[in-house]
């Protein structure tokens, strides 16, 4: 045996004794957590109507109902044996609107190209009703970015009034659901989030189907005088990975 296999062997094992018990208790502060780390997150989000904004203080409602993919990221902290945890995360979806038109005496419009994007920002606490089960109730609270454009044609004279709109408008939601964990990196979502619709002092709404014209609907317009109030019901379902 070469001296530097006797110097390595005594070695080798000094640091096997003292990075065992180490390894033993990461694994035992491992096991302390349902959830405890980063995560990536994708899904579908489903909405029951979509909000629009005519100038930067008037809304339209969209009676569409329609799915979008999302992706984020966030992070998780949720104890063994504990009945609460939080969470925070990031993520973002986008889709396309189908082309909308609409009178308003005396001049007619017509969108194209509706873009229609949303960027959230989620707090969550998570309740834990069973220590046993690996599952936990979700409440919270987001902040969004609504980001929507399109391209309006209409007979309204009035300069402007025509051509490329967008905007990117701050809202506000909850977030009621709840997180199941089949698997230690695995978390499966199921989580309804109404929104706060924009503050407004007129709020213009499709109202009765007049006609169909070059495979765009076109709808009689309602003015109504709501200042605030709930807009698009979001439904989500997602699966998330932890590491």
């Amino acid at each position: 045996m070469n001296t530097r296999t006797t110097v390595l062997r005594p070695l080798a094992l000094c640091l096997l004794l003292v990075s065992a018990p180490l390894s033993m208790e990461a694994q035992s502060n491992e096991e302390e957590f349902l959830l405890n780390g980063f995560y990536l997150r994708g899904g579908k989000l489903s909405f029951n109507k979509a909000l629009v904004m005519y100038d930067e203080t008037t809304e339209i409602w969209l009676g569409q109902a329609k799915g979008m993919l999302f992706f984020g990221l966030g992070y998780d902290y949720l104890e063994k044996g504990s009945w609460i945890g939080c969470g925070v995360g990031a993520h973002y979806s986008t889709t396309t609107l189908n082309p909308f038109a609409y009178e308003q005496t005396p001049y007619r419009y017509a969108a194209t190209d509706v873009g229609y994007s949303w960027l959230l920002f989620d707090g969550d606490v998570y309740l834990v009703p069973f220590e046993r089960l690996p599952f936990a109730f979700t409440v919270g609270f987001t902040l969004a970015s609504s980001i929507h454009g399109y391209t309006l044609s209409g007979s309204d004279p009035t300069p402007g009034t025509n051509g490329k709109k967008s905007f990117n408008i701050f809202r506000y939601g909850y977030i009621l659901g709840c997180k199941i964990v089949p698997l230690k990196l695995l978390t499966l979502e199921f989580e309804y989030r109404p929104m706060s619709a924009y503050s407004v002092t007129q709020t213009y709404e499709l109202g009765d189907f007049a006609f169909n014209r070059d495979g765009a609907d076109w709808y009689h317009i309602k003015s109504t005088t709501e200042t605030e109030g709930m807009s698009e019901n979001m439904f989500l379902v997602s699966l998330s990975i932890h590491f």
